[in-house]
């Protein structure tokens, strides 16, 4: 995940955990452990080990028992001092299979826990409310932290969901993050494909050795789990909890790693090389400085940018180029021009409450060539992206103007918008934000400035297909894996885990890049967007016209991963 406090170079989060520690004696793999434990307690160590600064309140035992003291040496625990006899504790048994049995459940002193005993003034990054032995109170407390202001996020369990469904959805319905497990979303909802929360909302649904699913609105992403040797599995949907909200980095996937030494070299050569700075994003096709119709005009078109390419027989077959205006255009090009067009002939339609009532038919006239014919490879997947972008925005009650004027409220302006941009449909369902971050930049660099950003704050990668393709063929990452390179070399289609190993890995060498070289992330990005040029798709590259020809590795038959996403 991407997006929490922390992210993009500002400080780490601090998560206030509302619940504690208890005195567990558990049974796994043929041997008995007594053990620190309970939900708050797995949540707040799993935040602190990601990197986030962590108060958990609950009762703290005095004297502090041995299992808990390295704990509380870590944690800002703060609570009503209890004898440690009046700790929650639980004696639980892990049978072969997954099966979990409580054989001694006590809740103890935990469980008086009440919204008016929380201290004033409270961090105001994330507050996880535990699940709670009475949902009620739970309820009690995601709606007087929702209240306060602060981000609230609360999970749930078995007997919850069983029992007391309503009271579960009453603790969502005031949660920024709701997390469960399978189980759990399938009684609450009847089944996964009917699980889904309001715009501006997040669900997390864990799903053992499969991973996860992310839920945001009614768009559902699937993360993949990494193998592990399983020894204990308590606390393991804690765990995930506290470091979600900790949002560490992503871990990097052997199959594409990253030259370093190369990394260097290019940063070398683009803080000296002429001509590497940031494009305005102004001129023809762009529209007029001061224009009132801009911000729906680059809203609606910048989420469209993706997928300018043909398939056959499980290959790359050709880039898209059409004409419109009387001009061949190619991808990008044709895409801005298009909206040009449309901003000219209808820009009541550019508009949320435009794009959420588009049909088929107006749509294919707004995307037609001058021939009357739909070059576009895959139109229903840009339609599907405007009519969510137009119900997320609506649902929302945004604008693109108030977007903006909200994020500029913020004391980190460009953390902020790239935030709100995770609400909404067209932007949110990528993980790396390259479109979100390509809007960025255009607002940043536009005449207008429409979007500030505060020091320190650096746009994220914008990592699209030529900026793969220019990174796997100078050698800023390598295909180690012979299977992969051999299918980007023979451009056929890649598994999602594929092309995520290629993209992660790129992200990481433009963000490299970009700090050692000092140049804005706008100003590197121009650069390898203007590249495609210089190292096109179809014909041989013009290695003697780049900057980079000295330190490139010439790697030429390599290709970017060739899969259909809407991501870019």
């Amino acid at each position: 995940m991407t997006g929490w406090p922390g992210a993009d170079g500002l400080p780490a989060p601090h998560l206030t955990v509302i619940g504690g520690a208890s005195l567990d004696l558990l049974h796994f793999a043929g041997r008995s452990e007594r053990s620190g434990g309970g939900a708050g307690l797995y949540t707040a160590l799993a935040a602190a080990r990601a990197g986030a600064h962590v108060t958990m309140v609950a009762p703290r035992p005095d004297p502090m028992p041995e299992k808990l003291q390295a704990a509380a040496d870590i944690l800002d625990w703060l609570g009503p001092a209890v004898p440690p006899s009046e700790l929650p504790h639980f004696e639980i048994e892990q049978r072969p299979g997954g099966e979990t049995i409580y054989h001694k459940a006590v809740w103890g002193s935990e469980a008086l826990l009440r919204p008016e005993q929380m201290p004033a003034g409270l961090p105001r990054d994330w507050v996880y409310v535990v699940p709670m032995l009475e949902p009620e109170i739970q309820v009690r407390f995601t709606q007087d932290f929702q209240a306060r202001g602060l981000r609230v996020a609360c999970g749930t369990y078995g007997g919850a969901t069983t029992r007391h469904r309503d009271l579960v959805f009453a603790s969502m319905a005031a949660a920024d993050i709701f997390f469960c497990n399978q189980p759990e979303a399938e009684t609450l909802f009847s089944s996964l494909d009917q699980v889904q929360v309001e715009p501006g909302r997040l669900a997390f649904v864990t799903l053992g050795a499969r991973g996860a699913l992310v839920v945001q609105g009614s768009a559902v992403s699937e993360v993949r789990g990494l193998p592990v040797e399983a020894l204990d599995p308590t606390g393991a949907g804690d765990t995930f909890c506290g470091t979600v909200l900790a949002a560490p980095e992503y871990p990097a996937d052997p199959r594409v790693v990253l030259n370093a030494e190369r990394v260097v070299s290019v940063a070398d050569v683009l803080r000296d090389a002429p001509g590497v700075e940031e494009f305005p994003f102004a001129g023809d096709p762009y529209p007029d400085r001061d224009d009132p119709r801009c911000l729906d005009f680059f809203f609606t078109g910048t989420l469209q940018q993706f997928g300018f390419w043909t398939e056959s027989a499980g290959r790359y077959e050709l880039p898209m180029i059409a004409g419109l205006g009387g001009r061949e255009l190619k991808g990008s090009d044709y895409l801005w021009a298009l909206y040009a067009r449309w901003l000219r002939a209808a820009p009541e339609e550019l508009t949320p409450s435009g794009h959420a009532g588009l049909d088929t038919d107006v749509f294919a006239v707004r995307y037609a060539a001058d021939d009357g014919s739909e070059p576009m490879p895959a139109l229903d997947l840009h339609l599907s992206q405007a009519k969510d972008y137009g119900r997320d925005m609506m649902a929302l009650g945004w604008t693109p103007d108030s977007v903006v004027s909200r994020a500029n409220d913020s004391p980190h302006p460009l953390a902020a918008f790239l935030s709100l941009l995770d609400h909404v449909g067209g932007y949110k369902e990528d993980p790396l934000r390259k479109k979100s971050a390509l809007l960025a930049i255009i607002l940043m660099q536009r005449p207008e400035r429409f979007l500030r950003s505060a020091p320190g704050e650096q746009t994220p990668p914008i990592v699209d297909y030529h900026l793969q393709r220019s990174c796997l063929r100078t050698g800023l990452i390598q295909a180690t894996d012979a299977e992969l390179r051999s299918r980007l070399e023979r451009r056929e289609v890649v598994t999602p885990e594929e092309e995520e190993a290629v993209r992660r890995a790129s992200y990481t060498a433009a963000q490299r890049v970009c700090m050692i070289s000092g140049r804005t992330m706008g100003a590197v990005d121009w650069f390898f967007f203007q590249n495609r040029t210089r190292c096109p798709e179809m014909t041989q590259p013009e290695c003697a016209a780049c900057p980079l020809d000295s330190v490139c590795s010439h790697d030429t038959r390599l290709f970017q991963p060739v899969h259909r996403t809407t991501y870019y």
